[in-house]
């Protein structure tokens, strides 16, 4: 990613005009670029200045102008053409600026700055698909300019993206290697290290009127508790807490059978307990919000936090708002 700081200078060079050469050869003749009344020249050739690494006629082919054409000065077609330069991420640096040429033309004179380009990478901890589906997200490509902390907003952009699959704990090292028969060519070296999936330890859900959050738990699809015991593990230790005999407990009330089966249902054993995955979860709440809409519940609120615990799983807590029922 190109700095402010260079796409400042970058405009500026827009408005650059060397003159010198033309002022030796015609001292009377008037300057190219007059803010106050833009003119029309015919550009005599396009040359590009600084390139190492890049086939000259695609960065003029990037550029959109060609001899011949016509451009105004000042006009709007030379900041278009960086932008196409800067946006085709070929170089780290560029500017454009005009000379005089014979016959009142103008020449078009692209300076670039690609000190070094991205060759190659090799990858450790991360398959080769995982890696081909996170490139574009990371701007992991192939023949691209390497800029100044491009390989510390890699790792950020990489580690980030493996937090969103559920790998909490993962960390990423990029190293550099050069190439010995490209001496501005570069390849890196990916190492990841992934660590295990988190899981689920806790969906609290609160302030659950319609539904029970036993039975919102079990809507979502593809976001499960890691449970630590089964129904019996789970009777014992409730009982040992002494939750039958409190305040509205199961023995200081009639009991009804769908407290039973809800209690069985909530308690029972995941043997294969889901990984956290963000989207996946992000999922799982849109179709709480859908169950409620289904039920009449238009208004239907619901905020969430989702906080790492200190194995590298994570505990969800929603706070529900189900408004007024419209049907």
């Amino acid at each position: 990613m190109r700095s402010e700081v260079k796409k400042t200078w970058g405009l500026l060079a827009l408005l650059l005009v060397q003159v010198s050469g033309w002022a030796m050869a015609a001292p009377s003749a008037k300057k190219l670029v007059d803010y106050a009344h833009p003119q029309n020249y015919v550009v005599d050739r396009v040359m590009v200045v600084g390139n190492e690494n890049i086939e000259e006629d695609v960065i003029r082919a990037t550029v959109g102008i060609q001899p011949g054409d016509v451009v105004t000065l000042p006009g709007e077609a030379i900041a278009q053409a960086i932008r196409r330069v800067w946006e085709q991420r070929l170089v780290d640096d560029a500017s454009i600026y005009v000379t005089p040429a014979p016959g009142g033309r103008v020449n078009l004179v692209v300076e670039v700055k690609a000190d070094r380009q991205l060759v190659d990478y090799i990858h450790k901890g991360i398959s080769e698909k995982e890696l081909e589906e996170l490139a574009p997200l990371i701007g992991l490509e192939k023949g691209r300019g390497i800029a100044p902390g491009y390989r510390q907003r890699l790792e950020q952009t990489l580690q980030a993206q493996l937090h969103e699959k559920g790998y909490l704990k993962a960390t990423v090292k990029v190293t550099e290697q050069r190439v010995h028969d490209m001496p501005s060519g570069v390849k890196l070296r990916i190492v990841v290290k992934k660590g295990d999936k988190a899981k689920v330890n806790r969906i609290a859900i609160q302030n659950a009127k319609y539904a029970t959050p036993a039975q919102l738990r079990r809507k979502m699809a593809k976001t499960k508790e890691r449970r630590a015991g089964s129904f019996v593990s789970r009777a014992v230790w409730d009982c040992l807490c002494l939750r039958p005999i409190r305040q509205g407990g199961v023995l200081r009330r009639p009991l009804r059978w769908t407290e039973v089966k809800e209690y069985t249902m909530d308690g029972l054993v995941t043997l294969f307990p889901r990984s956290f995955d963000k989207k996946h979860y992000e999922a799982d709440k849109r179709g709480l919000e859908h169950f409620y809409h289904t039920k009449g519940f238009g208004d239907i609120q619901l905020n969430d936090t989702v906080k790492p615990t200190n194995k590298g799983n994570v505990a969800i807590r929603m706070q529900l708002e189900e408004g007024k029922r419209y049907f």
